[in-house]
């Protein structure tokens, strides 16, 4: 029972189906409370939910139990950018980054820490990485648009815009 709870949550996870993710990953928790995986599963559901301050709680938790793993940093860094402790945020995905210096999602969560600091070139040098590592990922080709259009670099925009709309299926289709 303990698998199919973990899979089935990653499935409605990943379906942005994030209340019966949540569900799921909470029965394998009880199924298993000393595995760390549903707990950082978890974590992100809640966080995907807006529920950060619990999703702050069981990332402590999660932390707790993985120790130094990136993804966990990662996350607890992301919540942390969420409740507005940006020198937190910073520190938690830089320590993430330096766990796995060429995470995608750590430096998509830099990218965006530092966007919102008010620092778009190191916002973008992140980007150009992430979009590297990950050419279709229109989360990314977004930010770097809405860069991009903030500069009136409307060409560069526009190429971002179409990119992020090829790589995203659904918004292509709804467009």
């Amino acid at each position: 029972a303990y698998n199919l709870y973990l899979e089935r949550g990653k499935h409605y996870y990943f379906s942005n189906d994030f209340t019966n993710a949540e569900a799921d990953f909470r029965a394998a928790r009880q199924l298993n409370p000393a595995e760390p995986q549903p707990v950082l599963n978890l974590a992100f559901a809640l966080n995907s939910l807006e529920k950060f301050e619990e999703a702050e709680r069981v990332a402590s938790v999660a932390l707790s139990m993985n120790g130094q793993d990136a993804a966990t940093l990662a996350l607890a860094g992301i919540i942390q950018f969420y409740r507005g402790n940006y020198d937190k945020a910073t520190a938690l995905t830089n320590d993430a980054l330096k766990a796995s210096p060429d995470m995608p999602w750590a430096l998509g969560n830099r990218a965006l820490i530092n966007y919102w600091q008010g620092s778009p070139d190191a916002a973008m040098s992140d980007l150009d990485k992430v979009i590297t590592a990950e050419p279709k990922n229109a989360w990314a080709l977004s930010l770097r648009a809405r860069i991009h259009t903030e500069r009136k670099q409307l060409a560069e925009a526009r190429k971002a815009v179409d990119a992020a709309l090829a790589a995203d299926e659904k918004s292509a289709r709804a467009h």
